[in-house]
């Protein structure tokens, strides 16, 4: 199903198995890579695509490895700070969005690199869930339940355990915010001249 990431992995490195020269076939197995946070390996992947260049590879896969290798490195290089701090439109080259939003060809010029990987800061770790303290394992268990709740159960949709599981998160995260707002509603309202913020 869609959004079961270490399936899909083990399918595409049966693919690569049957088929190592398989373009396709190893960009995806990339884009599993990037989203389990195994950057490293995912970069690895992106370089090959882009090693056998436009000549074997479709352009669309070769234009998008330039993309996707760029961004890799991003979010490998964002794993250590705060989330709220993440901010990929601020932080991005308004060109780099633009242009791989268009999948035009990575070739701007002036455009600055995005650092290396550093052996400092090492890929996610993705920890069984038995090992997962208590607390954890009850929260994600009713994330779980409630974002399975947005997904329709009709014939013709497929799934996505991934998104539910965030969709769960972000239902739970917003009703601990409206909790708090209303063991404070007795406060005073705020001036109208005081700014309120998007969760506000």
């Amino acid at each position: 199903s869609r959004g079961n990431y270490f399936d899909a992995l083990a399918d595409f490195e049966l693919c690569q198995t049957l088929n190592p020269g398989n373009i396709a076939c190893i960009q995806q197995r990339g884009k599993v890579l990037t989203a389990l946070g195994k950057f490293f390996p995912a970069i690895k992947e992106y370089t090959k695509v882009l090693l056998f260049g436009t000549s074997e590879a479709r352009h669309g896969e070769y234009v998008e490895a330039s993309y996707l290798k760029e961004y890799s490195r991003y979010l490998h290089a964002t794993l250590d700070q705060p989330l709220r701090k993440f901010d990929p439109d601020s932080d991005l080259d308004e060109r780099f969005r633009n242009y791989w939003t268009r999948q035009e060809s990575f070739g701007f010029q002036n455009y600055t690199e995005q650092a290396g990987l550093q052996p400092y800061t090492s890929d996610v770790e993705t920890p069984y869930f038995d090992e997962l303290d208590v607390d954890l394992q009850a929260l994600l268990c009713m994330a779980d339940k409630l974002g399975g709740l947005t997904q329709y159960r009709v014939e013709g949709f497929m799934p996505n355990l991934r998104q539910q599981l965030s969709a769960g998160f972000a239902i739970i995260e917003l009703a601990q915010h409206l909790e708090n707002l209303w063991k404070v509603k007795s406060r005073p309202p705020k001036p109208l001249s005081e700014t309120f913020s998007v969760r506000e």
